[in-house]
């Protein structure tokens, strides 16, 4: 279970933090979520506030954090609601539910759109060539799960 609170989130897969690594970052509503380097370019674009949907297990929305906690249409959300999810995910001004799971590692998690299951695939965010947070298809087996695209949620302030 993830703690409600301010994160930022590393794509996979996680590299030491003398290397660096790739983060979550938004662009503005409407806008496709990409991951780029922790520089000052981005920072204040870098952190997202996780928070548990009452009443439902392992689902959450993941909102883009502003400054004085201004929510302005940064919610994680695809650009459309179709059977099976595929693209880019956006950010948008509706509230949109992920499920999000423990991975592998510590602090590590996957995160899946949530879906009508074909009960042989799970719909997870991952990352592109373009550096583009898109949904990536897993086939569903019993774990590890070594090319599922897992993300490192690192609590911010």
């Amino acid at each position: 279970m993830v703690e409600n609170g301010l994160y930022t989130l590393k794509a996979s897969p996680v590299v030491e933090a003398a290397s660096g690594g790739m983060y979550a970052t938004g662009n503005g509503t409407f806008k496709i979520v990409t991951v780029a380097a922790q520089v000052p370019t981005t920072f204040d674009r870098q952190t997202w506030k996780i928070t548990a949907v009452r009443g439902k297990k392992d689902t959450y929305t993941i909102i883009q954090h502003h400054k004085h906690d201004i929510s302005l249409g940064g919610s994680w959300s695809l650009e459309d609601n179709l059977s099976v999810p595929h693209g880019p995910v956006i950010t948008a001004e509706e509230h949109i539910e992920w499920e999000i799971t423990p991975a592998n590692n510590a602090d590590t998690y996957f995160i899946q759109a949530i879906h009508k299951s074909d009960g042989h695939n799970g719909w997870f965010v991952g990352t592109d060539h373009k550096n583009e947070v898109v949904i990536i298809r897993s086939p569903i087996f019993t774990p590890p799960f070594p090319d599922r695209p897992y993300w490192q949620f690192n609590k911010s302030s």
